[in-house]
């Protein structure tokens, strides 16, 4: 039963394969523009040439100020510029199969993207593999696949760290509940906020392992150097997410607990230190180059308060998962499901740990909720914008993965150990299918179409709906199967118990 926690990668796996394929080409938030931002990188123009021309009526002036600073003409080949993919983009009733008369542009062109100036780091990849299409859903496709792969090897190196061979599946807890199907589907579309997510995650992942003891295994110090170094460069608030996290787990374990192993191995923790500080350099750099203008106050804090408490419920939905424009969420009951979840483990968490767990799950709890009030009332509401869930998932994922290490440090009863694991991993294996269902309907018949869209869809993916459906309940069932494991065993001597 050893490295049961390859299962639960594989689980993913399926899953993300579903969501690159399964997701309407552009239906992602502003893949288009990341999409001409990644073409256009992997052209040559790093930062394209400015330009007040990127008009959109729907925006206020204040919105379009802000937007106008990261606006480039970027170059797009012949062939791959999209036509159309937008036409039921905000019209949640209407399918996906008005995509049939998207067309592409057989001329090479440039043209506006509000992503101009976006650290490039992260486009490198997916720009380089969508540039090998033939077409504008060809060349989509190849980017998501790309940008997919990278938050695989993220995912693969953060069940790896988090995994206790002693604590079986109880330890896959933390990690699949923090990610949430937005993680997910956002980790499958060329859009930085995957990475950003995933790496936020699994650099967290490295630095709860690197503090587990003075010996952790030689891999983790060059992995938690790398995602930190993804989360670093991935968006404008990266460091500020390599910060925040470094600074609760030594607030957590305390100083001693990462200097010693750092005195143990001080060649890799040196290495790791200067990875993370060319990595949030060069984002302060670029940041300090072409990044925007950022207005930081609390002028009219009572009036911003007041706005930001109505909206709070939905910035906890939309980090759980709805899709596409903020227009495809999941039925009401999967939130409730999942926020149960969530609870439970936090309230096993605090009945487990010890008095200084309990007190940082409680202030990690209370950073998790105001993250977007926070961010929403000092920063985004001065430029006319509001936060959106994936924009503090970064952050606000900590907290599963603190919880589930406590959890998995304690001893627990075996049976009740078992209990909670098939559970929660169960529990999070039928959620993530219910979140594709979702998605897949909104596309295929629309929100008001048939439950059973399978039958005559108006949109359908490459192969119709029956191979990715069929693949997204084998990553449930991988998901589950990892979750059947023995939950806990003794732990084994201590001459081998971090070997």
């Amino acid at each position: 039963m050893r490295g049961r926690w390859r299962l639960a990668v594989a689980a993913y796996a399926c899953l993300m394969a579903a969501w690159v394929v399964g997701n309407p080409p552009f239906a992602a938030p502003d893949e288009w523009a990341h999409y001409a931002r990644a073409l256009g990188l992997a052209q040559g123009a790093w930062v394209g040439e400015p330009t007040r021309e990127y008009v959109d009526a729907s925006l206020s002036g204040r919105q379009m100020e802000w937007v106008v600073q990261a606006t480039r003409l970027v170059p797009v080949p012949a062939g791959l510029a999209p036509r159309g993919f937008d036409c039921n983009t905000f019209f949640p009733e209407k399918s996906a199969g008005c995509l049939r008369n998207a067309r592409a542009v057989p001329e090479a062109i440039h043209v506006t993207t509000p992503t101009g100036t976006y650290p490039p780091a992260l486009y490198v990849l997916p720009g380089w593999a969508a540039l090998r299409g033939t077409s504008p859903v060809s060349a989509l496709l190849a980017g998501r696949a790309a940008s997919a792969l990278v938050c695989l090897v993220l995912l693969a190196g953060l069940f790896a760290a988090l995994w206790r061979e002693e604590r079986g599946a109880l330890s896959l807890v933390g990690p699949t509940l923090a990610l949430t199907p937005l993680a997910v589907a956002l980790s499958a579309t060329l859009n930085t906020s995957g990475p950003e997510i995933l790496s936020g995650m699994a650099f967290f992942a490295a630095l709860l392992c690197l503090t587990r003891s003075e010996s952790p295994p030689r891999w983790v110090w060059g992995f938690a150097a790398g995602a930190g170094a993804v989360l670093a460069l991935s968006r404008s608030m990266g460091a500020v997410w390599v910060a925040a996290e470094v600074l609760l787990v030594l607030l957590w374990r305390g100083p001693r607990a990462l200097l010693a192993p750092a005195r143990a191995r001080p060649l890799a923790a040196g290495v790791m230190v200067a990875v993370l500080a060319v990595a949030i350099a060069l984002n302060r750099l670029w940041e300090r180059l072409y990044g925007p203008r950022v207005h930081v106050g609390f002028e009219r804090f009572r009036p911003a308060w007041k706005q930001a408490r109505l909206w709070w419920q939905d910035w906890l939905r939309e980090q759980v998962g709805i899709f596409q424009y903020l227009d495809a969420p999941m039925p009401d009951w999967s939130y409730v499901a999942w926020a149960a979840l969530l609870v439970g483990l936090l309230a096993a968490a605090l009945w487990t740990g010890r008095g200084r767990d309990r007190v940082w799950l409680v202030l990690t709890l209370a950073g998790a909720l105001f993250a977007p009030v926070f961010l929403y009332i000092a920063v985004i509401r001065h430029n006319g914008w509001t936060v959106q869930g994936r924009h503090v998932l970064p952050l606000t994922a900590v907290l599963p993965l603190l919880a589930g290490e406590v959890l998995s440090g304690r001893v627990v009863d075996a049976a009740r150990a078992r209990a909670w694991a098939l559970l929660a991993v169960g529990g999070v294996a039928v959620l993530q299918a219910v979140a594709w269902w979702a998605n897949a309907h909104r596309s295929a018949v629309g929100t008001l179409g048939p439950v059973w869209f399978w039958r005559a869809p108006e949109w359908s993916p490459p192969l119709g709906w029956w191979p990715w459906t069929a693949l997204v309940l084998a990553g449930a069932g991988l998901l589950l199967l990892s979750a059947t494991s023995r939950a806990w065993r003794a732990p084994p001597p201590a001459s081998t118990a971090h070997r």
